[in-house]
């Protein structure tokens, strides 16, 4: 499964990512607060997903393959298999393949937005306005 490169959130810490769109991360941000914790100004943030740096699997895995084969297959009388060059070759070229396949879940804050509240709900949410305590929490926040 592709994950989406960039991710929106009004925490800048957060570990769990689910809107790759601005506009839904302030949606449900604002739909799941209550009233009286809006602010005027709401600040949300950028993710990218982190770039795998396949440098720290380089040689683990073949090893890992040569120890299990060599349990199953040696002799405990003679030296471990040695890695040869071909074999790196085969690990790196299977590294970089996985590396295609794979989608990090792992993301970093790489930008902010800052969101006027009430704008916001005006231009994206107009059916908001329809309850009281919305256009009246609104009206708070313009005065703030």
């Amino acid at each position: 499964m592709s994950w989406p490169d960039e991710y929106w959130d009004c925490d800048d810490g957060a570990t769990c990512l689910y809107h790759s769109e601005l506009g839904d991360a302030v949606g449900d941000h604002l739909d799941s607060a209550p009233l009286d914790d809006w602010t005027r100004k709401l600040t949300v943030y950028k993710y990218e997903a982190v770039e795998v740096d396949a440098t720290f699997l380089s040689g683990s895995i073949i090893e890992s393959v040569l120890e299990n084969l060599d349990a199953e297959f040696g002799n405990e009388a003679c030296d471990p298999t040695e890695v040869t060059t071909e074999m790196m070759e085969a690990e790196q070229a299977f590294i970089k393949r996985v590396l295609e396949l794979y989608s990090p879940l792992s993301y970093r804050v790489i930008g902010e937005e800052e969101i006027d509240v009430p704008t916001w709900v005006r231009e994206n949410e107009t059916h908001w306005l329809k309850e009281e305590d919305v256009r009246n929490t609104l009206e708070r926040l313009e005065k703030t």
